[in-house]
């Protein structure tokens, strides 16, 4: 029995000596405001800000020196960008642009994620993230009027007139 249960404090000395920047890469996830899309698909806007989320098997803490994720279009190395300081383990690491012209303003093309979180490296490579023109969006607005109970209301003040900054943002449209 003592060395049953010497085996077990081992092993739990063991699992708990496991130093804090092991993990895998499970998924790297390029994000348009619209989060993951519908069955798997890759549909991406040029010009339009983009984030690139890496996320991993377990919560780690992120050493800021060993975490990178290097942007390329159409073959050519774009940007790498350095990841944000997380004070706390996380399981996922976002990537964002300091600003646009910094990711070569998300032109259309052809681009491979080389994500590095602690030193481990995955590629996208293989998976084609195919970044595209759009024609323009338009969308008639107008100020809404509603019946509660015998009474009529509408919108006040003009915060409807600029609904075009939030459709920008989350629909894929270009940022211009």
């Amino acid at each position: 029995m003592g060395l049953i249960l010497g085996l077990s404090i081992a092993a739990l000395v063991f699992s708990s000596a496991i130093p804090a920047f092991c993990h895998a890469i499970t998924t790297i996830e390029v994000n348009q405001a619209l989060g993951r899309q519908l069955n798997g698909a890759l549909n991406f806007v040029a010009g339009k800000d983009t984030a690139i989320r890496v996320y991993l098997d377990s919560a780690v803490q992120i050493n800021s020196d060993q975490t990178s994720l290097a942007v390329q279009r159409d073959g050519q190395a774009i940007v790498t960008l350095a990841p944000p300081i997380y004070t706390a383990p996380t399981n996922t690491v976002e990537f964002r642009c300091p600003s646009r012209t910094a990711c070569g303003s998300w032109a259309a093309g052809s681009y491979v994620f080389t994500a590095t979180v602690n030193g481990v490296t995955v590629s996208t490579q293989g998976t084609t993230y195919n970044f595209v023109p759009r024609i323009g969006l338009r969308i008639l607005v107008r100020p809404v009027k509603a019946n509660y109970n015998g009474t009529v209301t509408s919108v006040k003040g003009d915060a409807w007139k600029t609904a075009w900054t939030f459709t920008r943002s989350v629909y894929p449209i270009a940022a211009d």
